[in-house]
């Protein structure tokens, strides 16, 4: 696994155990896939790195504002 597929994977981990509540189902549906993928080592295309990065970023901010609004 090269530095560029490791920080994809990290990526894919923190969102599935940090973020996953926060994702639609097919946002949940495209990150296990994806994580599957990356597992296995199959390819993945520029497009779906930047969608689920997207994707954790959206999650990372929801997570966000919904911890300030509880403080």
């Amino acid at each position: 696994m090269d530095k560029s597929q490791y920080e994809l994977f990290n990526v894919l981990n923190d969102t599935i155990l940090l973020r996953f509540d926060r994702l639609t189902p097919w946002e949940k549906n495209f990150i296990t896939e994806l994580h599957h993928k990356v597992v296995t080592r199959q390819l993945i295309s520029i497009k779906q790195k930047q969608l689920a990065l997207k994707i954790s970023m959206k999650a990372y901010k929801s997570k966000k504002k919904n911890a300030r609004s509880n403080v």
